[in-house]
């Protein structure tokens, strides 16, 4: 009976760390070999978009008005902390970008060195909620962690579309705002659609946002780096 126990255990070992390997395998493999090979971004591209990233969590950063999406209407930067400060939204804020993620991860990791391994391995787990983070800002600069490409109005519209439907609304259709909770003043979380979890991360809902409009990605990316690596190819092309 000992014998079959101790086999037992060792046989979940030896899964747990197979599972481990051929995940850890897969980023670099899968973030080298893209959809949408042959993307290119338009000649004349009605919109910028830009991909950014706080060295970890991808972001989409969007006008805050373009081609008839108006996101201050749909999310009035009147909603963050700047309001109750008596602060008001820089002239040059004048974008906005999106970042969807685990709840729990979220609201309590302002900062990296505020991670706790309980919070990682229960957002991993896919049991919790999720957020959209949410940041009224100006355009970015390019850099190596923003990066900019061109849109046609189609893509452009779609991609806002999947944005929108990633929030979870309340009853009256309207994005519900997690009340005082933010990075700092003009930025806003709000409820969403989903659940986080080892394959389906922020950056993966990322990736998947840009793949559904033709844009060129890695076939995965939990991580944040691929993305990067493929759409600058892509736009190298252009």
């Amino acid at each position: 009976m000992a014998g079959l126990l101790w086999r037992g255990v060792c046989w979940a070992l030896f899964c747990v760390l197979a599972f481990i390997v051929l995940y850890l395998l897969a980023i670099p493999i899968l973030g080298l070999l893209p959809a949408h090979r042959h993307w290119k971004p338009p000649t004349q591209g009605e919109v910028t978009v830009w991909l950014i990233t706080n060295g970890v969590h991808a972001s989409l950063v969007f006008p805050a008005n373009a081609l008839g999406v108006d996101w201050f209407a749909w999310l009035p930067p009147q909603q963050t902390l700047a309001r109750t400060r008596g602060k008001a939204i820089p002239a040059n804020f004048d974008h906005v970008s999106f970042g969807w993620g685990d709840r729990r991860f979220f609201l309590n990791t302002p900062r990296w060195r505020d991670l706790k391994v309980s919070t990682a391995l229960w957002a991993a787990s896919g049991l919790d909620a999720t957020l959209m983070h949410v940041e009224y800002l100006p355009e970015p600069i390019a850099a190596d962690d923003a990066v900019p490409f061109q849109l046609s109005r189609a893509q452009y519209v779609q991609l806002a579309a999947y944005v929108q439907s990633a929030f979870a609304p309340d009853a009256a259709g309207r994005p519900q705002q997690i009340a005082e909770h933010s990075y700092g003043d003009f930025d806003v979380f709000f409820e969403a659609r989903g659940h986080y979890n080892l394959f389906f991360t922020c950056n993966e809902w990322v990736r998947r946002a840009l793949s559904d409009i033709g844009v060129r990605v890695p076939l995965w990316s939990p991580l944040d780096r691929p993305l990067f690596w493929q759409l600058r190819a892509g736009d190298a092309r252009g």
